[in-house]
């Protein structure tokens, strides 16, 4: 019988490897971003204008209890400006459910209408003006919720390193975990730190859809994570933004960096944490030139 045994070990040594690897493995880091940036181009031109009702819940949590909490109702807008830019509008309507203007959706109105030379520019304004009923001024790092998206296109290869973490099915669609690290300076993504940015993208194998960001800025001083989950909006046959979550840690004064161009942080020592949702989607097309590369 040992003999019989060794036989029929030595006749399976002996038999050609067949390439039977899983599906998954067969899936290289390079296939998944040239799926991601061919959609990203694309979406960038479906898009046009899609406005939402955000509801934003601040919460601020320095040493470890609640101190202060704000809920923001706004108007947002998610804008795609062609060569695989989009870009986020928000305009705030109610703050703690106290109105703080007329509740009427002159961010999608100015986005399809013809009467500003330069409708991106005072959306912008909007924005800005909407800073100002953050809880804290720190929540403004999370305003480019968006910004990982701008990683996966083609001419920002060389600013980034992915690297394939996993590949998961999910009903009945392969998923792939992108690790990703930025790796020149000046930076992709808008940050207050020096340091490189961090995450991961979830990606579907195949059509590159963008499923979830998750990023991290972090050193010893702040540390910012930020998720946004996206989910398909069946009426638009798109994938918007249908979550969006952040924790923030700011240990040192004077942590943020001052140099041109880049987000600042503000000189305090605080935690904070947040929630928004997105519903009542509406498509607009816009009068202005989709191709015109006004985000980063």
């Amino acid at each position: 019988m040992k003999r019989i045994a060794l036989a029929l070990a030595l006749a399976l040594l002996a038999l050609p490897m067949v390439a039977g690897r899983p599906s998954a493995q067969q899936v290289t880091v390079t296939d998944v971003t040239r799926a991601a940036a061919s959609y990203l181009t694309e979406y960038s031109q479906r898009l046009q204008a899609v406005g939402a009702e955000e509801d934003f819940l601040q919460l601020e949590v320095s040493g470890g209890r609640m101190r202060l909490n704000r809920r923001l109702t706004s108007d947002v807008a998610f804008v795609g400006v062609g060569l695989g830019r989009v870009i986020m509008f928000r305009d705030v309507l109610l703050k703690d459910n106290n109105p703080i203007r007329e509740r009427e959706p002159r961010l999608l109105k100015l986005l399809e209408g013809p009467q500003e030379l330069d409708p991106l520019l005072k959306a912008q304004q909007f924005f800005d003006d909407s800073v100002r009923h953050y809880i804290s001024q720190n929540i403004g790092l999370f305003d480019e919720m968006l910004a990982p998206l701008s990683l996966l296109r083609t001419e920002n290869g060389p600013k980034v390193t992915f690297r394939l973490e996993n590949i998961k099915t999910t009903n009945g669609v392969r998923v792939a975990s992108l690790r990703f690290t930025e790796t020149t300076a000046p930076h992709v993504i808008n940050s207050p730190i020096d340091e490189p940015a961090t995450g991961r993208i979830l990606v579907e194998v195949g059509t590159g859809i963008v499923r979830q960001t998750e990023l991290v800025m972090s050193n010893k001083h702040v540390n910012l994570r930020v998720t946004v989950a996206y989910a398909p909006e069946p009426t638009l046959a798109l994938w918007l933004p249908s979550k969006m979550t952040f924790q923030s840690d700011i240990s040192s004064l004077g942590a943020g960096n001052k140099s041109p161009g880049t987000v600042q942080s503000y000189d305090v020592r605080e935690s904070l944490e947040g929630l928004a949702t997105y519903s009542k989607f509406k498509q607009v097309p816009v009068k202005f030139n989709v191709r015109r590369p006004s985000a980063p």
